[in-house]
């Protein structure tokens, strides 16, 4: 065992030229798992790569190969970049149709790095406490290590526990292995590099040959829960945009959504405590699991699994039934991590629970994930204050996509230890928010433009239309499923069975479309595990004839019950019922606001300004009828799958017709045509392109929809001045 006892100067850091990096090479052990750590540290250009190339190849070859598919057929993207084909649950590796060219899916799956650019593993870690560090052996140069021990030049640097014993674990028996670590390889006590460095980091782990994310030392438990992943992921196979399928290595006949999990109650236990390790909070690593190769894995101690691997096995465990609600919710944290597609919505949502010190970096830790204009625009700056940094991003994404999109996730706070506050209109990402309604895909206000007006310093005026008060709201949902239909059945409407609803359908129809969110089958493609509203109503019949009360317990479900928990039920002076923030007070305004997909609840203040409560679920207002008016009895609206995204269509049953164009909607002016363009990541949540044909200018949002067009038409549009 070597130890280095002797005093030395501390390391100093060199200034890095532009786009350099640093990277570290750690020296061999000695063969004791406690010899002291030794490293060199070097100097090495990096520049940005085009890592777009293969994967718009493989795009099109999936192209390609959908158009020969025979009907009911389906491909897919496997997370090492293969193609796979499915009809129902069940996939296979080749077409279906023979006569396919095989290399057009069975190409290899290669290492897209340029040979220019340097070798080297990214390391994904927490960084523990800063009062148990441990020091790190820093050589001046190569020539150190022909020297005599007491020759040699060398400085001494502190690092933090847990770095200590990943690089313990990573060092190699006989050779050196080169790495970039962010204490390490960034001055952290520098502050312009600091914030220069994290504009680069995305692009450090996407170059990197593989990124290896360590979960900490091992234990037997540990080992055992590994063991049982690299299991799991033997009965699944996934795609990249989020599909699930029977393995074609599933032996136990397993089936998603249906089966429960051939592990005992020891090896479940044994999950939960791998999932809860400090690792799984951290945000920084969103961005450097989700930008990772292919090759790189997931370790802990000596034990290993690929990222891969752990996407199937996490997928598993999320379609699986009878799964411990514990670690059912902490599922969704670990899958999100190895996804490949995202949306900055749910982004900021994983950014807004997870930790990391700095609160600015809520914000700088999600840019090499961020849309390419939005990230242009934030400059990392850590001379400003968070509130700042939050305020900036959200005038910003307002700008780029004409959308409010991001006010739904706000909520009123208070000032922070140093008394600073945030404007409610400001997305606070610093602390979680209280639970409210988790509200599926929903287009309150269609496919409309924001209006909006920033007066600084903290007012945001805003458009849409007053649709409501608050009347009541009921007590949190509480998470118990029992507990809820009593809580329900307290709320019932009156008149539920010979009554009509706002929207003329009865009252019934609405009750149980409220309980459900409307995610129904009769809605939403491609979900055969949800109820028809037909077969919830015989549920409910048979329960009230059967006198099994409370009726509501008939037809909710442990997975409606997850989005509602902590959510209060509303009731509005129009007869409109909904489910909104437990915050709720009778008095409240219900809004819907031009360009925000969501209703929004907010508080009138006695100077006239308004703040900003939280979004809600309201029965009947969540397909713009704020806007357009209800639709006919004979239309209904639905959500299918294109090109990976969600769209909206109106299908009428009267005519069987399915049409993209929602009926309500006059037909457009002859100076204005619909034009199509691919959709990027700066893209509103909802978006389709309209060309103004005299001038050529191109809009991101229906014409029809825009606010003097809709004055014209005699809809009731206010300002509410947000504060």
């Amino acid at each position: 065992m070597i130890h280095l006892h002797y005093s030395m100067a501390f390391y100093i850091y060199s200034d890095l030229r532009e786009n350099e990096i640093r990277l570290l090479r750690l020296l061999p052990a000695n063969g004791n798992i406690a010899d002291d750590i030794c490293i060199i540290l070097d100097h090495t250009p990096l520049f940005p790569q085009d890592m777009q190339s293969r994967w718009q190849a493989r795009l099109q070859s999936k192209i390609k190969l959908r158009e020969q598919l025979p009907d009911g057929w389906e491909v897919f993207t496997n997370p090492e970049g293969k193609h796979f084909f499915a009809s129902g649950y069940d996939v296979q590796y080749e077409h279906p149709n023979a006569a396919v060219d095989a290399r057009l899916y069975e190409e290899p799956v290669e290492d897209t790095r340029d040979n220019l650019q340097p070798d080297y593993e990214a390391l994904s870690y927490v960084w523990g406490s800063p009062d148990d560090l441990v020091s790190v052996f820093v050589y001046e140069d190569d020539t150190a290590l022909s020297k005599p021990l007491e020759e040699r030049v060398m400085f001494s640097m502190k690092v933090r526990r847990n770095l200590a014993d990943a690089l313990r674990h990573l060092r190699l028996v006989d050779e050196h292995r080169v790495l970039w670590v962010d204490a390490i390889c960034i001055n952290q006590h520098n502050m312009a590099e600091r914030s220069r460095e994290v504009t680069r980091m995305g692009m450090i782990y996407s170059q990197a040959r593989r990124v290896i994310a360590w979960l900490g030392t091992s234990t037997p438990s540990s080992d055992q829960a590994l063991a049982a992943l690299s299991h799991l992921t033997s009965l699944v196979e996934v795609s990249d945009d989020g599909w699930v399928f029977r393995s074609t290595n599933n032996k136990s006949n397993w089936r998603p959504r249906i089966d429960k999990l051939p592990l005992d109650d020891e090896t479940w236990v044994k999950l939960v405590a791998l999932f809860f390790r400090p690792y799984f909070d951290r945000l920084w690593i969103v961005q450097e699991l989700r930008l990772a190769s292919q090759h790189s894995l997931m370790q802990c101690g000596g034990g290993t699994l690929t990222l891969s691997e752990l996407r199937r096995a996490t997928e598993a465990l999320l379609e699986a039934e009878h799964v411990p609600v514990r670690l059912g919710t902490r599922m969704d944290w670990v899958g999100f991590l190895t996804r490949s597609h995202t949306i900055l919505i749910e982004l900021l949502g994983q950014s807004r629970v997870r930790q990391c010190f700095d609160m600015r970096d809520k914000i700088y830790g999600l840019l090499s994930l961020a849309p390419p204009q939005l990230a242009a625009r934030i400059k990392p700056d850590y001379t400003r204050s968070y509130q700042d940094v939050y305020k900036g991003f959200c005038l910003s994404y307002m700008h780029i996509t004409e959308r409010l999109d991001l006010l739904p996730f706000c909520v009123p706070r208070g000032s922070d230890e140093t008394g600073a506050t945030l404007a409610s209109w400001v997305l606070d990402l610093s602390s979680a928010p209280p639970k409210s309604v988790r509200l599926p895909l929903t287009q309150a206000a269609t496919n409309s433009r924001s209006e909006y007006i920033y007066v600084p310093p903290h007012r945001l005026d805003v458009t849409g239309i007053r649709h409501a008060r608050v009347v009541t709201g009921s007590a949190p949902i509480p998470p118990d499923i029992a507990q809820v239909a009593e809580l329900l059945e307290k709320h019932r409407p009156s008149g539920w069975s010979n009554k009509l609803y706002p929207t003329d359908e009865s009252v019934l129809d609405a009750w149980i479309r409220l309980l459900q969110l409307d995610m129904l089958r009769d809605r939403i493609e491609r979900r055969p595990h949800f109820p028809l509203l037909e077969d919830l109503k015989t549920r409910w019949s048979d329960a009230v004839s059967g006198d099994r009360t409370p009726w509501e317990i008939s037809v909710i479900s442990p997975r409606i019950t997850e989005k509602l928990h902590g959510a209060s039920l509303l009731k509005l002076d129009n007869g409109y019922l909904g489910f909104g923030p437990s915050t709720v007070q009778p008095g409240d305004c219900l809004v819907v606001l031009l360009g925000c997909y969501a209703p929004m609840i907010l508080r009138p203040q006695k100077n006239g300004d308004y703040t900003v409560i939280g979004k809600c679920y309201v029965q009947g207002l969540m397909n713009g009828e704020a806007l357009l008016g209800d639709l006919t009895r004979a239309w209904t609206v639905q959500q299918h799958h294109k090109d990976g995204q969600i769209v909206f269509k109106y299908y009428n049953r009267d005519t069987e017709c399915l049409t993209n164009e929602d009926p309500r909607l006059p037909p457009l002016d002859e100076s204005w045509r619909k034009v199509c363009r691919p959709r990027t990541t700066d893209d509103p949540l909802y978006v389709a392109y309209f060309e103004h044909i005299p001038t050529g200018r191109i809009i991101n949002s229906d014409p029809r929809l825009l606010p003097h067009v809709l004055r014209s038409r005699g809809v009731n549009l206010e300002t509410f001045a947000l504060t």
